[in-house]
């Protein structure tokens, strides 16, 4: 019994065994063929000149006048190497603020210099790694600027950009500079104006037309404190009015029925070199002497006609004399009154008919008033002339007829 159980577990592990040594049938897989290699693609670098700049760089030579880069708005980096300069020209048009920004890269600090079309130095900066440079041009300014780039000591070694930005002065919306004299004066209308001066731009002329019988008031305000000197010229060109270094004006002109025309505003800079903005507002409206709608007659022959009653009316500057004309009776009374706020005095006179004086000057401070009764002088009844004189800028006056 013994033996043959022994003969049986001989036997099973004889099987076990067999089975390990063949293991589980399987099915061969095939071994992939190997990717293929990949090409490197190198990452482009971004190019040194941006958007808005001709050429492909930095261009050597470019160590002289005659070599020198030519560059268009926009930013443009540039290196320096050992010995090296850089210069480079650009074109400004007349009537636009150029503006000129340098920076070192990394610190980087080296000697600018700014040229104008003559190659005359006009701005010149030290070791710097910052420039800002901004310049006004008139209406011939303009032309081919440089700008020169030094290292501070031989062998110096660097890199740094260029912003180069043009843009249009905009002088009372006219798109550019204001007029530099009287034949390209910029034409203004009543309103507000806005305009700016400085570097080239040392003066901006402005026309305008004023009516005969009309009231001008110009009112000039520098921005911000900016002072000018500001001067009012009239149709023949001469000066009326002048100001020192001011940053507000206020001039009030009246007219005869003969003083209109163009007229000149004149807005320089106080000294060499100097910036600022300013507003002009220009407001023109019509006399309206005795409720006529217009300047009072400037002699005999244009005297306004007035009736019983009150008049308003106003002379001065340009309208130094106003003359009404008028029926007396026996008993009429003749009252004139000067507003307080007339500067200084009216002097009147009346004429009779025949325009010979019946009265002396009469003087009437402003504020007060006086009366002509034609019983107490005993003037006969007719035909009467009033002749108003005001003192220099006059000012508002009443007549009264009664």
């Amino acid at each position: 019994m013994n033996r043959k159980r022994l003969y049986l577990l001989t036997a099973m592990m004889g099987i076990i065994l067999s089975l390990m040594a063949c293991g589980p049938k399987t099915t061969p897989v095939e071994e992939a063929a190997p990717a293929a290699p990949v090409e490197e693609v190198a990452t482009p670098k971004p190019e040194v000149v941006a958007v808005g700049i001709s050429g492909e760089g930095e261009t050597e030579p470019n160590n002289t006048f005659d070599e020198a880069t030519p560059i268009e708005t926009g930013i443009r980096q540039g290196v320096m190497g050992a010995g090296d300069e850089d210069f480079y020209r650009f074109e400004v048009p007349n009537g636009v603020i150029l503006k000129v920004e340098f920076a070192g890269l990394d610190g980087d600090c080296f000697d600018v210099k700014m040229f104008d079309p003559k190659q005359k130095e006009i701005g010149e900066f030290g070791c710097t790694g910052e420039v800002t440079d901004i310049r006004f041009m008139n209406n011939s300014s303009g032309g081919t600027y440089y700008l020169a780039v030094v290292g501070p000591w031989e062998d110096y070694e660097g890199s740094y950009t260029i912003e180069l930005i043009l843009g249009m002065q905009d002088d009372s919306g006219a798109g550019g500079d204001a007029g530099d004299d009287f034949d390209t004066a910029t034409a203004i209308e009543k309103g507000k104006h806005s305009g700016e001066i400085g570097d080239y731009d040392q003066v901006d002329y402005y026309q305008f037309e004023v009516p005969n019988s009309g009231i001008m008031k110009v009112e000039f305000i520098g921005i911000e404190g900016d002072c000018f000197d500001v001067k009012l010229l009239d149709p023949q060109q001469k000066k009326i009015s002048e100001t020192g270094c001011t940053d507000e004006v206020t001039d009030i002109r009246l007219m005869n029925n003969s003083s209109g025309g163009a007229y000149y505003l004149a807005i320089e800079s106080p000294w060499e070199d100097y910036k600022g903005s300013y507003t002009i507002e220009l407001m023109l409206e019509m006399q309206d002497d005795s409720g006529a709608g217009v300047d009072a007659g400037d002699d005999f022959d244009t005297a306004t006609p007035i009736e019983k009653g009150e008049y308003f009316g106003q002379a001065g500057n340009f309208d130094q004399e106003d003359l009404y004309q008028f029926e007396a009776v026996s008993d009429t009374i003749l009252e004139f009154s000067a507003d307080i706020e007339a500067v200084l005095w009216f002097e009147l006179v009346l004429f009779d008919a025949g325009q010979k004086a019946v009265t002396d000057e009469i003087t009437v401070f402003s504020g007060e008033r006086d009366t002509i009764d034609f019983t107490e002088r005993e003037l006969a009844p007719g035909v009467y002339f009033l002749h108003i004189v005001a003192e220099d800028e006059g000012g508002r006056y009443i007549v009264e007829l009664r």
